[in-house]
């Protein structure tokens, strides 16, 4: 027996609605429920990326030394970020948004590389 309920697991059923959505409803649909299925899809498949775990261990604020996210965006706001910690928080705030990416919308990660965001977003 695996989890606290057995099988099927939390994850395994979100799988199974979004691939009964994906596969059997879509197909059919017309109209705006295109539209709402894609967004269900969508919402089904960030779910079952965070359930498999894939969060950052610790928040960037943590990381840098900030009590949390608003304390370290009030910072960047105000310049109060230290010129000896800007390649640091450059690379973990890249770091964080890649794992971000990967549980609301891989497809993003596979568009851009690392360097493209040299100098600025694209």
């Amino acid at each position: 027996m695996t989890g606290l309920h057995g099988r099927p697991e939390a994850g395994e059923l979100v799988t199974a609605v979004r691939e009964f959505l994906h596969d059997k409803l879509l197909p059919g649909a017309a109209g705006s429920d295109v539209f709402y299925l894609r967004i269900a899809i969508n919402a089904l498949g960030m779910v079952e990326r965070e359930l498999s775990g894939n969060d950052p261990p610790n928040p960037v604020s943590r990381q840098l030394g900030w009590a949390d996210d608003a304390d370290l965006a009030a910072a960047i706001r105000s310049g109060a970020i230290p010129a000896g910690q800007h390649q640091a928080l450059a690379e973990a705030l890249l770091s964080d948004v890649t794992a971000r990416l990967q549980v609301a919308n891989p497809l993003y990660l596979a568009r851009y590389e690392p360097d493209d965001f040299e100098g600025g977003p694209p």
